[in-house]
C-alpha cells in the first residue's frame, strides 16, 4: 500500500523594487479577505439584531426573532417614531425587548418541563470534603425576574401614545374640504429652472 503525504513549503519571499513593483521570482502577498472581519459589527445598521441572530440565540430558539422585531417596532411606533425617540428610549426598547425574549425562552422551557409550576429536581456532588448541591433552574422565579425588568422599562419609556409630529407644510398645501383648490403658502422656490417653468406657463 502506497501512502501520499504531503509536503508544506514556505512560500517565497516577497520582494519589491523602488517604484512597488515586485522583482522576478518574488512571492506574491496572501490573498486579502473582501469585507469587515468576521465578528465584527461596527458597519451593521442594526447591530444589535445582528448579535441577536449570530451569537446571543441559541440555532434551535432563533423562532423568537421576528417576534421581538416586531414587538421593538411596536414600542417605537407608540412613541412616535424613531425620529423623536431619545437615545436612552432606544436603549430602553432595547433592555424591554431582551426581557421578553428571555421570557419566552423560560416559557418554552417550562412547557417542555411539564409546566411553569412543575416540581424541580436536585442532586448533590461532593469533591473532597465539600458537598455541592444541583438544583434545576426555578423557572418561576426567573420569570418573575424578567416580566418585572420588562415592565421596568415599559415604565421608563411611557406608557401612554405619544402623537407621531406631522409635516406643516403637508397641511398648508392640504386642498381644503369643499374640493377648491387653495393658494399654497409654501415659500417661493429659489431654483432658476423653477422660475423659468413658472414665466413660461
Amino acid at each position: 500500500m502506497v501512502t501520499e503525504g504531503v509536503v508544506s513549503t514556505a512560500s517565497r519571499p516577497v520582494a519589491r523594487d523602488e517604484h512597488g513593483r515586485f522583482l522576478a521570482g518574488s512571492g506574491r502577498p496572501a490573498r486579502r479577505r473582501t469585507g469587515a472581519q468576521l465578528g465584527n459589527l461596527n458597519a451593521t445598521r442594526h447591530p444589535w439584531e445582528v448579535f441577536w441572530r449570530k451569537r446571543a440565540v441559541r440555532p434551535a430558539d432563533r423562532w423568537i426573532l421576528p417576534v421581538l422585531s416586531a414587538y421593538a417596532a411596536s414600542l417605537v411606533s407608540d412613541r412616535g417614531g424613531p425620529e423623536v425617540m431619545s437615545a436612552a428610549e432606544g436603549h430602553m426598547v432595547t433592555l424591554a425587548q431582551i426581557a421578553r425574549g428571555c421570557t419566552m425562552l423560560v416559557l418554552t422551557e417550562a412547557a417542555q418541563r411539564g409546566g411553569i409550576a412543575s416540581r424541580r429536581h436536585g442532586a448533590s456532588r461532593k469533591e473532597g470534603a465539600v458537598a455541592q448541591r444541583l438544583d434545576d433552574v426555578d423557572l418561576a422565579a426567573a420569570l418573575g425576574r424578567f416580566m418585572q425588568i420588562e415592565v421596568t422599562a415599559l415604565r421608563a419609556i411611557g406608557l401612554e401614545r405619544r402623537a407621531k409630529p406631522l409635516n406643516p407644510w403637508a397641511l398648508l398645501d392640504a386642498p381644503p374640504q369643499d374640493g377648491r383648490s387653495a393658494p399654497s403658502t409654501r415659500p417661493p422656490s429659489t431654483d432658476p429652472a423653477i422660475a423659468r417653468q413658472k414665466a413660461a406657463s
